[in-house]
């Protein structure tokens, strides 16, 4: 999915960066948690000013202040699960599935995460657990005038460790 991504922005030049000139800021996953948390204010104000962020975060996220998170520690049941057959891991796209779904399928979701977030009645879960107990990724649509999603997902950190099927 490289070839959607315009720019990478280092996490000690974001002060000085204006987000504004940004469509969607995409917070990758493995950051440290104090670094980016600091940064905290200037993503909420980035959401309040209309911007799109998309975070993918490993732990509780509580520097988000732009909606209301509940957070919880849940690891994914069998972590080796792409070296197994058959091939579980106890997520699942709700009906109707979102837009994003047509882009991006399951197999290409299928990931480890760091806790889960609690369902929420202002968001479209986009991939949560089969249990229908926590959501991995979803979407704030009109998060204080702009737009949020957030995922437990950690894609980025896994890129090329060949132990997943989608990596």
């Amino acid at each position: 999915f490289s070839h959607y991504l315009d720019d990478a922005i280092h996490l000690a030049d974001l002060p000085r960066t204006d987000l504004a000139a940004y469509a969607a800021v995409v917070v990758a996953d493995a950051m440290d948690s104090r670094r980016i948390a600091a940064h905290g204010d200037q993503l909420n104000a980035y959401v309040r000013g209309g911007g799109f962020l998309v975070v993918f975060f490993q732990g509780e996220a509580d520097w988000i202040d732009v909606v209301d998170l509940k957070w919880r520690d849940h690891k994914v049941h069998d972590w080796l699960w792409g070296t197994r057959e058959p091939r579980y891991v106890e997520t699942c796209q709700p009906e109707p599935k979102h837009p994003i779904c047509e882009a991006i399928p399951l197999s290409a979701m299928s990931w480890h995460w760091g806790g889960v977030y609690a369902p929420h009645p202002q968001a479209r879960t986009i991939l949560g657990l089969e249990d229908g107990s926590g959501c991995l990724f979803m979407e704030f649509p009109n998060a204080c005038g702009g737009r949020l999603m957030v995922a437990t997902l950690d894609p980025h950190s896994h890129n090329g460790q060949r132990f997943m099927p989608a990596t």
